[in-house]
């Protein structure tokens, strides 16, 4: 995952997601390609790595949400890219929709269906972690 920061009349701040199955270096080729004159302010990739993510577009807080053999799991970082807090959602998954975040991060929705018995239909968070 990488966010990079272009300066114009503003700083304008973009979330990209590699591919499993693209190289660190092709997707930074692209990412250049399409936000020419951008920099890399900051990268990370997650262990589990990314199904899908939301950016909260004033505080810039990022909500991703990664699927495992063990389930899926909600992860919050701050705009610096600094895991505040993560949930694990127990079961197999098979369906995720992208995380919902308010403008200002402090409303986090997430939404997964599973085979049987995973523990996640719908959930609201705060920016804390808590239901």
């Amino acid at each position: 995952m990488h966010r990079l920061t272009s300066f114009g009349t503003g700083i304008l701040s973009v979330l990209a997601i590699l591919l499993v199955f693209c190289s660190v270096v092709l997707a930074q080729d692209k990412l250049r390609e399409m936000f020419p004159g951008s920099k890399v302010a900051w990268e990370k990739r997650p262990e589990k790595g990314v199904a899908s993510f939301a950016v909260a577009k004033a505080s810039g807080d990022i909500a991703i949400i990664s699927i495992g053999k063990e389930g899926m799991e909600l992860s919050y970082l701050d705009e610096s890219g600094k895991l505040q807090w993560k949930r694990q959602f127990k079961g197999r998954t098979y369906f995720s929709k992208p995380p919902g975040i308010s403008d200002n991060g402090e409303v986090v929705c997430v939404y997964g269906r599973g085979r049987w018995e995973l523990d996640l239909k719908t959930s609201v968070f705060d920016n804390a972690g808590e239901l």
